[in-house]
């Protein structure tokens, strides 16, 4: 492995899909293609190159790691380029690495009996298990530094030691990480091997979070309310109000998170149409109470009707563009409308830009 590809292979987001591995066996590239342009939604150039980076990373038998923060997507992403790769007919193995703390090594590599207290009988590790497909390491930044040598062993020679075992065994294993930290910090507070990130990441894929690309909400909230309400119901839709406060909010937990909230509609909101008023309410009771973020929905005192009518007419009556010249959520905005009693429908010169 001495010549290495470098480099990012796209840095975009994705849709969530919750698809199902089986589902998938004996695609072909062209079929593979189509059903990522149908379902990695998204136009904005972000979302073209992850279908891009996906289909690269598919064709190939390089480690994979993605990168990003909660929520964007990494475990989907890592099923899709396991589902479009040469090893779809096994079905991929998922270890959740921050779960696993001390039974790391047994977990991972096995262990013969009678290796530890309580190895009452032998063990294949998820490396034995996975033989012929491909490994997804979730949170591979919490990987015991114990541990950290074998795996590097591992992925470069497919060679590991069971707990116990006299020889090494090999396997055939494709390795797809995925890490919401930055592991070049983690390499640098030597909490990592920089040696191992290196056989880990010949292939990179770094998802930004939904706020970078928020104009593809045009496509992704359809798609969610379409899901939403399955074959039993008619999908909701939303008005041009509420799409203006879902395109302002900053979606901490990103796409998992707007997906959450589109299901909570679909079951709470009566009538067809989700309002701004809707998405106000469930952005204000979900919204994070750490991280310095202002609470939805909260209006701060210092801001008079005053003030808010004059930023109204700078923005032309564009309460998102509104929002952000006071800086202050769209749930905020909305709430300070109401508070002041300010009609939503003013004549439109009421609104001209001086």
């Amino acid at each position: 492995m001495s010549n290495l590809p470098g480099g990012d292979l796209a840095r975009a987001s994705h849709t969530h899909l919750g698809f199902s591995a089986p589902a998938f066996k004996k695609i072909n590239e062209s079929g593979f293609q189509s059903w990522l342009e149908s379902f990695f939604l998204g136009r904005h150039p972000s979302m073209k190159a992850v279908r891009a980076a996906v289909l690269l990373a598919a064709r190939e038998e390089w480690p994979v790691l993605l990168t990003g923060e909660t929520g964007t997507g990494k475990d989907m992403i890592a099923q899709a380029i396991h589902a479009g790769s040469s090893r779809q007919s096994s079905p991929p193995h998922v270890v959740a690495v921050s779960g696993l703390g001390d039974t790391a090594w047994s977990v991972l590599f096995g262990h013969r009996k009678g290796a530890f207290t309580g190895a009452e009988q032998e063990h294949d590790g998820i490396f034995t298990q996975a033989h012929g497909s491909t490994l997804i390491l979730e949170d591979i930044s919490d990987l015991p530094a114990k541990v950290q040598p074998m795996l590097l062993r591992a992925v470069e020679h497919g060679l590991f030691r069971p707990l116990g075992a006299a020889r090494e065994a090999r396997v055939d294993v494709r390795i797809v990480s995925t890490t919401n930290v930055a592991l070049p910090d983690e390499v640098a507070a030597r909490r990592f091997r920089s040696d191992l990130y290196q056989r880990i990441s010949p292939l990179r894929i770094v998802l930004p979070p939904l706020r970078r690309h928020i104009d593809d909400l045009d496509e992704l909230v359809p798609h969610f309310l379409a899901r939403a309400a399955g074959v039993r119901r008619a999908a909701k839709r939303v008005s041009s109000a509420a799409m203006d406060v879902l395109k302002s909010y900053s979606w901490p937990r990103n796409v998992r998170e707007l997906e959450h909230l589109l299901c909570r509609a679909t079951v709470e909101v009566d009538g067809s149409l989700i309002e701004a008023g809707d998405v106000e309410r469930m952005l204000l009771e979900d919204s994070p109470r750490d991280g310095g973020r202002r609470k939805a929905g909260r209006p701060p005192v210092r801001i008079g009707r005053d003030r808010v009518m004059d930023v109204l007419r700078l923005s032309g009556g564009n309460k998102r563009e509104a929002a952000r010249r006071l800086e202050v959520s769209p749930a905020t905005f909305y709430s300070l409308l109401r508070q002041y009693g300010i009609d939503n429908e003013l004549r439109p010169k009421e609104f001209e830009r001086t």
